[in-house]
């Protein structure tokens, strides 16, 4: 059953509380529980149209089997070297969780709390710095120590299309050349 708003609840137990129907016959019309009726019920007396609105869990977002110790755990288990699957990860933190008298979470949690950790954050723990470095660093910058003793160039095939001189379509290239010394851009072509 999908949630219903505050008013589509009270539009169901309009009639009940008018004394024009009973909850029985309601509850055959809507496919309501009675004891979901009875609920709405209650919580209109009490609060009014406000009591029928859904409340927003106050765990959201977190897991509700898990303390937050133990996700740190899980966490630390899968950035240790050597890489180890989710498997052998949810075998040692049920073990974990046993010897301490924790909940055991399920193999379902301990894998969305691995899959949510960051892949930079992965790749340094398990590659190691310098093939961290060559895939989530913007730019190696080198220092030169004289004029003209480190040049740098670019070049890449741009995602556009344009006519040549005899009128065919081509991918043009984009070659970039920078004077490291001054960080001055010298020619685009």
């Amino acid at each position: 059953m999908s949630r219903k708003s505050a008013f589509d609840k009270f539009k169901v137990i309009q009639l009940y509380l008018e004394d024009k129907a009973t909850l029985i016959s309601i509850a055959k019309d809507s496919g309501i529980s009675i004891r979901s009726l009875h609920r709405w019920i209650d919580q209109y007396k009490v609060n009014g149209f406000d009591g029928l609105k859904s409340k927003a869990r106050n765990d959201k977002g977190s897991h509700r089997e898990l303390t937050e110790n133990l996700a740190q755990v899980i966490e630390g288990l899968a950035l240790q070297k050597p890489k180890r699957t989710i498997a052998a990860i949810h075998r040692q933190i049920v073990r974990h969780a046993k010897d301490n008298g924790l909940p055991i979470p399920s193999y379902a949690v301990v894998s969305k709390i691995i899959n949510n950790i960051s892949p930079d954050l992965i790749s340094l723990a398990h590659d190691g710095i310098k093939p961290y470095q060559q895939k989530y660093d913007l730019l190696y910058i080198r220092e030169a120590s004289r004029a003209n003793e480190i040049w740098q160039a670019d070049h890449t095939l741009l995602d556009i299309y344009v006519l040549d001189d005899k009128g065919g379509i081509k991918r043009p290239w984009l070659t970039v050349i920078m004077l490291i010394t001054v960080g001055a851009l010298l020619d685009i072509f």
